[in-house]
């Protein structure tokens, strides 16, 4: 998850923006969870599809336990240079 640069959508994955940080971690763990999925249907790992919906509900466990849900820093840039501001 990374930093977009739409105010109102701060939260990044891949193309997609988010408004807040649990959608966008969700989103993320179930990217992943699909990922599993596919290569447990094709064979492709020696685990169930089972196995990786336990680690969706880890890894949304875990995202929702998370300290960190903000950027703390203003990014801001022109045409030469870019701007950080802690805050």
């Amino acid at each position: 998850i990374t930093q977009s640069n739409d105010e109102k959508r701060p939260f990044q994955l891949g193309g997609d923006t988010f408004t807040d940080f649990k959608s966008a971690a969700d989103r993320s763990c179930d990217n992943q969870k699909n990922a599993c999925a596919e290569l447990s249907n094709s064979k492709k790992i020696d685990a169930p599809v089972s196995e990786c919906d336990r680690q969706n509900t880890e890894c949304k466990a875990a995202a929702a336990s998370a300290t960190q849900t903000a950027f703390n820093a203003l990014v801001s840039s022109n045409a030469e240079f870019d701007f950080f501001c802690d805050l």
